[in-house]
Order: C-alpha cells, then sequence, then structure tokens
C-alpha cells in the first residue's frame, strides 16, 4: 500500500437525529442530512431548523462533518425564501451544501456565506471536464454518478483542477435509471422521484400477460409473488476498498437516509473496520474480508443479491451471491447501562419475548450472544414481552453496552 494515500473520508446517511447519532458513534467521519426544503429524500425525517442546529452542534463536537443536501430539481415557486433558509444553514456552520440545480447553485454563491459546496450525485457528473466546470464555478467536491467504472474514475482524478475533491458511492441501494432519473413513480403514483418523493416502484413485484390469453398471468423467472422486474442489486464495496484508496477517491459515501438506525450502524461500523485496518495492514484486511461482510448483510435488503455497482464493468456480470446470510430484525437500541447491575436500558424497535436468543452489535467491541432471561418495565415490574414500539424497558447483560448499542434477533455465525 502507498503511504502516499490518506484514508478516506467514510461519509453516513443521517435521515433523523437517532440516525445521525448511530452513525457518528459506529464511526462516520461526516454525515449528510436534509432539511425540509428542496431535498430527495422526502421519505426521511428529516431535519427542522431547530433539530439541524443541534445536529451540526452535537456532530462537530465529536469531530464528526456535516453535510446538508439541498439537492432537488427546484421549480420556480420553491426559491421564495430558499435564501434565507440557505443563510440559516451556513449560519448554523453546516460544512458544505449539496446540491444538483444549477439554479440553486447559484443562489448558495449569492448568499455570499463561507461554505463549501458539494455537487449532488443527480448531477450525473461523468466526465473531467464537467468536474472542472463545476470546480470553476465554486464547487468544492464533485460526488460522481454511480454509473462510473474505476477506470473512468482514475482518469477524472488525474485530470481534475488541484484540490478538487471527488466523492463516490461505496454502498447502498442503486436506482434503475440514469444517477435516479426515473420516472416510473410520478407515472404510477403521482409521486416524483426527482423532487424527493420516489415509491420505488422498481421493487414491486410484476407479473406479465399475453395480450390475447385473458386471465393468464405468467411470473418472470420469480416466485408466486412476481418478480422485481426493475429492481437493481445494492451495491457492497467493502471487499474491494484498497482499490478504490490506491484511486485517490476522497470521500466514500453509503446510501440510505430513509433505511434504519441498524442498517446506519452496521454499515457504517464495517466500512469503518475495513478502511482502518487497511491503513494498519494489508493481510489483516484481506483476512477479516468475510467479517466485513457479514455485518454489512445483517441488514441486507431481503432477497437482494449485493454486486460492485459499475465499477468493475456491468453489474449484472459482477454479483456478490450472498450464500447462507442470517439476516437480524433490529429489536432494540440501547439508551443507557448501569454496569454496578449489568443493567442496559433499551427502547424497543420491534417486539421481542422473555427467553429470545439474540445479540447485541456494539459500536465498541465484539458481538456477544445475550439471552432475555427477564425484562422489566420503567415501574421495575416484570413482564413477558415488549410489544409497543417505543417502549422503554430494561435488560439485564453478561457483558457491558453504550447508547447506541443495538440488538438483534438471530444467533452469531
Amino acid at each position: 500500500m502507498s503511504r502516499l494515500n490518506k484514508k478516506p473520508e467514510l461519509a453516513a446517511p443521517a435521515g433523523n437525529s437517532e440516525k445521525l447519532k448511530t452513525a457518528v458513534a459506529y464511526g462516520a467521519d461526516a454525515v449528510y442530512l436534509s432539511g425540509e426544503r428542496c431535498n430527495l429524500r422526502a421519505g426521511a425525517e428529516n431535519f427542522s431548523l431547530s433539530e439541524m442546529n443541534d445536529a451540526i452542534k452535537y456532530a462537530h463536537d465529536r469531530g464528526v462533518k456535516v453535510y446538508a443536501a439541498v439537492n432537488s430539481y427546484a421549480r420556480d415557486n420553491e426559491f421564495a425564501g430558499l435564501p434565507e433558509y440557505l443563510c440559516d444553514i451556513a449560519d448554523m456552520g453546516a460544512n458544505a451544501i449539496i446540491t444538483a440545480d444549477p439554479g440553486i447553485f447559484s443562489v448558495v454563491k449569492k448568499i455570499n456565506k463561507k461554505i463549501d459546496i458539494h455537487i449532488s450525485t443527480q448531477a450525473n457528473t461523468v466526465n473531467a471536464r464537467s468536474v472542472n466546470f463545476w470546480r470553476e464555478l465554486g464547487a468544492k467536491r464533485i460526488i460522481l454518478a454511480r454509473e462510473l467504472s474505476l477506470d473512468e474514475i482514475l482518469f477524472i482524478k488525474k485530470n481534475v483542477h488541484c484540490g478538487t475533491e471527488i466523492e463516490t458511492f461505496v454502498h447502498g441501494a442503486m436506482c434503475m435509471a440514469v444517477s435516479g432519473r426515473c420516472h416510473i413513480s410520478n407515472y404510477m403514483l403521482s409521486r416524483d422521484a426527482n423532487r424527493g418523493a420516489c415509491a420505488h416502484p422498481c421493487r414491486y413485484e410484476y407479473q406479465i400477460k399475453e395480450r390475447s390469453r385473458d386471465g393468464e398471468w405468467y411470473t418472470i423467472d420469480g416466485d408466486k409473488n412476481g418478480f422485481e422486474l426493475f429492481a437493481a442489486d445494492d451495491m457492497c464495496m467493502v471487499g474491494h476498498l484498497p482499490a478504490l484508496i490506491e484511486s485517490g477517491i476522497d470521500s466514500f459515501k453509503i446510501e440510505g437516509r430513509i433505511k434504519s438506525a441498524f442498517y446506519v450502524g452496521t454499515t457504517v461500523k464495517a466500512y469503518r473496520s475495513a478502511i482502518d485496518d487497511y491503513f494498519v495492514d494489508n493481510v489483516l484486511y484481506n483476512k477479516k474480508i468475510p467479517f466485513y461482510r457479514d455485518i454489512t448483510d445483517m441488514s441486507s435488503r431481503k432477497g437482494t443479491d449485493f454486486c460492485t455497482g459499475f465499477y468493475f464493468g456491468n453489474p449484472m456480470q459482477n454479483k456478490l451471491l450472498i450464500n447462507d446470510v442470517k439476516r437480524r430484525d433490529y429489536l432494540a437500541m440501547v439508551l443507557e447501562y448501569d454496569a454496578e447491575t449489568r443493567t442496559a436500558t433499551v427502547m424497543q424497535k420491534k417486539k421481542f419475548n422473555v427467553g429470545d436468543e439474540t445479540e447485541i452489535f456494539r459500536h465498541s467491541g465484539d458481538t456477544f450472544t445475550q439471552k432475555i432471561n427477564s425484562i422489566k418495565n420503567t415501574n421495575d415490574s416484570e413482564i413477558n414481552n415488549v410489544p409497543h414500539p417505543g417502549q422503554i424497558v430494561k435488560i439485564i447483560v453478561d457483558q457491558p453496552v453504550q447508547p447506541y448499542d443495538m440488538i438483534c434477533i438471530g444467533l452469531l455465525n
């Protein structure tokens, strides 16, 4: 490994405050989030200005950068009040604004605040000239389109203006359209993917019917429910990080602002461990690839294989088949721990019961198995199960835990 390469930044999704704090706890260098205007994840909870201010302070106090996504393609009626909104984000101390729309870009420039501008992957930047175009206009970082190969990224990196940062996605869902330019959701459900309201119809299960055979429906290489006709496999590059690091990519981005805190924690830990291990010893990194992949498998989307995206060519020719995966259900998050009594106070995410064999996934330390021998409510009364979302209960654990450690169902591999 060339010691000339610096560690790439690990940027994690933060769809709400809990996910932001989870990303920070599990080792993200930066988080990206959205406020209530002009973002491409309307389905995420997102942040009010007050919540964003608190989030930025929380992250900065722990040495983590915050990037605010204002990355939808805005209509004219959405520009009223936008300068004030962007000024507020800059004044809170956000490290950058992520945008794709030249109109929004021009407003960010005109507010004349000291804040970096990152060009969103939605801008579909696929060549060095486009990167330099944005750089000359004042962008600090370009988030490249997902459709590029590693060779193309290498060429871009070598032919852009000095100081230009390059960010690429390394994990998560991939769109069946070019850089998210999809209209199926809008056509079928009047929910515009390009304005943050995608209903993900590419994930729906479809059947086909031949016109002359009424009532005869056929699946397409699927099961009795149908076939996800348009669904792309998810990307997972945790086993190929050396090539990406050696390319000089500045930031590795994890997709998933509308996914769970469990997804955020497991994925960030896998990539944090992999990056750090590689910079210690390449042999150590290679030895631990199955460990990293096991962690990313924990919260992978059911029924979907992983692939390496377009980094090494056609994704369908570079599938990473998931064999014998033990996916986990996310049961609870640790809020507090009393070392004297070995009591963990947890918030329920999914029903669990006395007698369940679980595992506790820790952001510091190894995962360990834990049988739920007893459960107490906030009145210290014994209960047999935890059926209500958000319920706060206490359990005894065999090993120390910390806030944001997560309890999931399943046995260790």
